[in-house]
């Protein structure tokens, strides 16, 4: 995502802010990470299913910008 944002501010000039589903997925992250450190006997089945959910929100938010860095590699 970086390269890709660089690219398109160098040859496109375009450069976009952080979408929505960007930002939740940090604050999904944050929460996450924060569960993890702060609650010391969490079970292994519970925390699986924390990092779990992170990784799924990872990839969406990653999916989802490489289809918004295409559609302005299409338009412009």
């Amino acid at each position: 995502m970086g390269i890709m944002g660089l690219y398109l501010k160098k040859k496109k000039n375009a450069w976009n802010g952080a979408k929505m589903y960007g930002k939740i997925c940090t604050v999904i992250i944050d929460v996450g990470t924060f569960a993890l450190l702060l609650i010391p006997n969490i079970s292994y089945s519970i925390a699986n299913i924390i990092i779990l959910v992170m990784m799924l929100f990872m990839c969406y938010s990653w999916i989802r910008y490489i289809g918004f860095h295409l559609s302005i590699l299409r338009e412009k």
